[in-house]
């Protein structure tokens, strides 16, 4: 397992227009890189918008399934990656490692 966060700010645009742009382009290359909204992890308290998806990697290299979170407040968007052997356990690490990042980030 192989998990990570970023934090970026943003000086011209919402975090929730962000969070909201990275969806909407993602839908648009969903299918070439198997991508797909997981509904596994909920929405946390405290930030203004969120979006989680999963995507398989098609690199042998890399960890065969990489899941993400994307949440938004203010001007700051960040996002947390859980990476794993399988989709399902890709997904159980995000969703439990969600609420921990969250908490700090409604904070900052």
């Amino acid at each position: 397992m192989n998990l990570f966060q970023r934090v970026h700010a943003m000086s011209d645009r919402t975090a929730a227009a962000l969070v909201g742009a990275v969806q909407t382009r993602l839908a648009g290359c969903a299918k070439n890189r198997g991508a797909e909204e997981t509904k596994a992890v909920a929405k946390p308290e405290g930030v203004d918008d969120f979006y989680a998806h999963c995507e398989a990697n098609p690199d042998p290299e890399l960890v065969p399934w990489s899941c993400h979170a994307l949440m938004g407040r203010g001007t700051l968007i960040t996002v947390v990656v859980a990476s794993a052997r399988t989709k399902a356990a890709a997904e159980a690490q995000l969703t439990s490692v969600v609420p921990i990042f969250a908490q700090s980030f409604v904070k900052a």
